[in-house]
């Protein structure tokens, strides 16, 4: 056999090597993703569906890290289910996984015989979620199971009426009530209050008692100082509490003679309006019911019972209810949505006895030991760890999943992947936001620490007839009417698309906040731009990244006034300067006017908005759009159901009767679309320029272990008219297209075509 003959063998068997060890490689990689996904679905759905006392009591950001830790190392199908058991049997003791879909209706049998004891009076323990809760108070979200108290929900309640101070000032009055109560936790109060203008508060604590028959009578005595201005009276009640109010009643009197009854309005309680009681205010987190009773113990008199809600709607599983899913190519779970429970612990204990306790406190130990502050995002069980935590909740909790055409298993598969090749948090935090841009929501931002800060160089662009064109700029070396060739070696519209991939939200605001990202980069670093010049001469230039780079650029067009006269009795308003003071200050004339655009192209600022400006425009109450809370208490968004609800808008005088315009853009976002939204609907002003964002609803945060955050639209929007906003957004009335002429020689197209608007004869 020759040399070369010999050569030629051992290098096809070299590359024989090579290609069997990559092929072995990618397997190990796919079987590898293969685990994490079964984890991933077992994990969300115990997380937030698996109603065990057992599974509360654990971090589930370090039971997260401390899984991924353990699925990594499985090998095969055995063990796959071994350690998914060893996992999530001690804080789910009744799930169960299966190499088979199993039959969904044994499991009520296997249950009853395992807790073996008489149901009577045990409680339906069942997770309910309003939205999600993921620890931002102020947010209307809410998660919590059935008569369980979980994530600190806070139950309060004030019920009060205002009083004539006019007819009280300088007197002393007596606020009285029969109660009877009985209570659940011993954490629950209520009191008796009397609040003055400089709310200042008198309160007479009400003892909570067990169950009690017997009707106690309180009082609550005070002085109202003279010129007094606002005054109530009422009752204000926290935590979880059933009680009865009687013959509540005002008594005053000027001096020393005989006490007088106030004329309260509804002090029986009997007269109901659609929510609560009518005259009634009722300041509450809407986790109460009021029921009106006539009792006979008391003279037959109508009577007020307020009692915590124990779940925070109706809709719940049964027990026996459970979901199955297939979680991998041959393993199944099987997962109750209902358990028995007592006040003190659900059915059945893990940890029941000496020795089960024993147990479970080791392996809570196990985990509790993972310190998550000290683990950063180089880490590769923190990166899978938060993309298994961020995807459940998008699973199934987002709302605008029917909007948007995703193959959202896919995305885990991909962004999983992703995260098994990154090696820095910029690495990583690239992969988070690739994966909530699939998402396609505007709200959809998402921010880690210690990664690059990007800047740019200050200037704006737009594409323009094809060609990126810089509209606005704040040095030299670039003009206004310039058009960008590449930027640092890449071509312009490679440059924006790229950006494009990282954002999140319809089309037209995706482009919107990539061009304001346009050319970002690391502040140490020159931007290298090739330009073609008014002229036509095509040069390059190195401009430093001064401007900080966001998906809200500090750099800006349009940079007109605050308020100004362009036309006889036409004003320019731009809602970015414009303040309440200075509003204010030109209502009278803006009342009169015989037009007036709004410039909503720079949005508003934090202050003063359109908001506060539509009242002004409008003669009549005007309706929000529809918002819809997603209440879920099943896996994978089955049977999800919406909560509706609106609210009004009055008017404020004067009332502004010129011809309205508004020249809007993708810019336009959230509640900017809640104020374009009635505006629209009440063809309050033509609007001029190019569709606003297509995102809205209230905001919900996710916090990751790393510290990244990723916040997303938890709740759905509607139009008024019942069609789809997201996306879409609200669409122009008069398109306006921007050329590059116009741009050169200074004309506002889009104000131009605001003036032939109002000054058009016969409108």
């Amino acid at each position: 056999m020759g040399r070369l003959t010999k050569s030629l063998i051992l290098l096809s068997l070299t590359l024989l090597f090579v290609t069997c060890k990559k092929h072995q490689n990618f397997e190990t990689v796919d079987q590898q993703i293969d685990h994490l996904t079964a984890f991933t679905k077992v994990f969300g759905y115990i997380k937030y569906f698996h109603p065990s006392d057992e599974a509360r009591e654990i971090d589930w950001d370090k039971l997260a890290v401390y899984g991924v830790n353990k699925i990594k190392k499985v090998k095969n199908k055995q063990e796959l289910r071994e350690v998914l058991e060893s996992i999530f049997t001690p804080i789910a003791p009744t799930i169960s996984i299966h190499d088979s879909e199993p039959d969904k209706n044994q499991f009520i049998f296997d249950y009853l015989n395992k807790i073996s004891t008489d149901t009577t009076g045990l409680k339906t323990i069942a997770w309910q979620h309003k939205g999600v809760y993921l620890g931002t108070d102020f947010q209307p979200y809410r998660s919590s199971r059935t008569y369980r108290n979980d994530f600190n929900l806070t139950r309060s309640i004030a019920l009060f009426q205002y009083l004539d101070s006019d007819l009280l000032s300088g007197k002393e009055i007596r606020l009285s009530s029969l109660v009877r109560s009985k209570i659940a936790n011993q954490e629950s109060n209520a009191e008796l209050i009397i609040v003055t203008e400089n709310q200042k508060v008198v309160n007479k604590k009400i003892e909570l008692k067990e169950i009690s028959s017997e009707w106690d009578n309180y009082e609550l005595q005070s002085l109202v100082e003279e010129n007094t201005g606002t005054l109530l009276v009422g009752i204000q009640i926290q935590g979880s509490i059933d009680m009865e109010i009687d013959e509540f009643k005002i008594e005053y009197r000027p001096d020393s003679s005989d006490w007088k009854t106030y004329p309260l309005k509804n002090m029986d309680f009997i007269q109901k309006k659609a929510v609560g009681l009518k005259d009634w205010e009722i300041n509450s987190t809407g986790l109460f019911e009021f029921e009106v009773t006539s009792d006979e113990s008391n003279f037959g008199n109508k009577t007020l019972r307020i009692a915590s809600k124990p779940k925070l709607y109706d809709q719940t599983p049964n027990v026996g209810e459970t979901y199955v899913h297939q979680i991998s190519e041959q393993l199944w779970i099987e997962i109750p949505l209902a358990l028995y429970g007592t006040a003190e612990y659900t059915l059945p204990q893990s940890n029941a006895s000496a020795v089960q306790k024993q147990l479970f406190n080791i392996y809570k130990k196990e985990i509790d030991q993972i310190e998550l502050g000290k683990i950063f995002s180089e880490n590769e069980n923190m990166r899978i760890a938060d993309i298994i935590i961020a995807w459940n909740i998008f699973q199934h909790f987002y709302p605008y999943f029917n909007e948007v055409n995703v193959n959202w298993d896919q995305v885990l598969t991909s962004s999983l992947r992703k995260a098994l090749q990154d090696k820095t948090g910029d690495d990583f935090l690239k992969t988070l936001q690739w994966m909530v841009s699939q998402l396609k929501d505007g709200h959809g931002v998402t921010t880690c620490p210690n990664t690059i800060q990007l800047y740019k160089a200050p200037i704006k662009v737009d594409e323009l007839e094809g060609e990126m064109v810089v509209t606005e700029s704040q040095i030299g070396e670039i003009m206004i009417g310039d058009i960008i060739k590449s930027v640092d070696g890449i071509p312009a519209f490679e440059e924006l698309n790229k950006r494009i991939d990282l954002i999140s939200g319809s089309d037209q605001l995706r482009k919107y906040r990539a061009l304001n990202m346009f050319g970002a980069g690391n502040r140490e670093n020159k931007a290298l731009f090739e330009i073609e010049k008014v002229s036509g001469e095509t040069i390059l230039t190195e401009v430093s990244r001064t401007s900080s780079a966001n998906l809200y650029t500090a750099v800006r067009e349009f940079n007109y006034p605050a308020i100004e006269m362009i036309e006889e009795d036409i004003f320019l308003i731009n809602l970015r300067k414009i303040t309440q003071s200075v509003f204010e200050e030109n209502l009278q004339n803006l009342s009169k006017a015989k037009g007036i655009i709004f410039d909503y192209r720079n949005g508003s600022n934090s202050s003063f908005s359109m908001f506060d400006i539509v009242p002004y425009l409008i003669k009549n109450e005007v309706q929000s759009p529809n918002w819809y809370t997603p209440e879920v208490i099943y896996p994978d968004q089955k049977n999800m159901q919406l909560e509706h609800s609106t609210w009004t808008l009055a008017p404020k005088s004067p009332f502004i009767k010129g011809k309205k315009v508004i020249l809007n853009a993708p810019g336009i976002v959230s509640s900017g679309e809640t104020t374009m939204g009635i505006i629209d609907h009440y063809d309050l002003a033509t609007l001029i320029g190019s569709p606003t964002a297509g995102t809205n609803g209230n905001t919900n945060f996710i916090n990751l272990p790393g510290n990244c955050r990723i916040m997303w639209t938890g709740m759905k929007v509607l139009k008024h008219d019942g069609s789809q906003l997201h996306l879409i957004g609200y669409e122009p009335d008069i398109v306006v297209e921007r050329s590059i002429e116009a741009l050169r020689n200074n004309r506002d197209e889009s104000l131009i075509k605001a003036l032939e608007v109002i000054t058009r004869e016969g409108e």
